[in-house]
């Protein structure tokens, strides 16, 4: 994995699909904010990580709904139960994930329960309009229900065997 990237300011106000365009260089066309913008895709589980500063196995606690510069977005309170990676934080400590809100968008984006635990691949954004969140990798790769022991992927492309036993996941 790279070291955390610093997204500037102006980045992180634009559009989640601009932050996530930082990431990588290989793009589909997704709806991000109800328009159409570029997110990556990753077709290895290498890229996939290598895109990620962190990725962790965590619970979501509470979600949130708002507007942040004109954009519908959810903020997800999760709590670390595993990590992998730098600026993830430690087991026990909680992280703000933002996206794009699934309420204000539909089925498109990706929505995370209350309750639920999930593997995250993320990028972090250091920002004080942003308040050091995280924010997915992309909405179709970046988020892997676990169940029970093991993870329900609905992509091919998931992060390697090596991570997710790291993460105390089964593949």
């Amino acid at each position: 994995m790279s070291p955390p990237r610093r997204i500037a300011a102006g980045a992180a106000a634009t559009t989640l699909a601009a932050v996530l365009a930082v990431v990588a260089s290989a793009c589909t066309t997704v709806t991000m904010g109800c328009t159409q913008g570029d997110e990556p895709y990753y077709d290895t589980p290498a890229e996939l990580e290598e895109a990620a500063d962190a990725i962790v196995r965590g619970t979501v606690e509470a979600s949130e709904s708002r507007t942040e510069d004109g954009l519908p977005v959810a903020v997800e309170q999760v709590a670390v139960d595993a990590a992998v990676g730098r600026g993830a934080g430690g087991v026990g400590s909680r992280i703000a994930v933002k996206h794009t809100d699934p309420a204000s968008c539909g089925p498109e984006v990706v929505e995370l329960a209350v309750g639920q635990e999930y593997v995250l691949l993320l990028v972090r954004v250091v920002d004080s309009a942003w308040d050091d969140a995280y924010v997915l990798v992309n909405s179709t790769q970046s988020v892997l229900r676990v169940d029970g022991a093991g993870i329900a992927a609905r992509e091919a492309v998931v992060p390697s065997a090596a991570t997710l036993e790291q993460l105390g996941v089964a593949p």
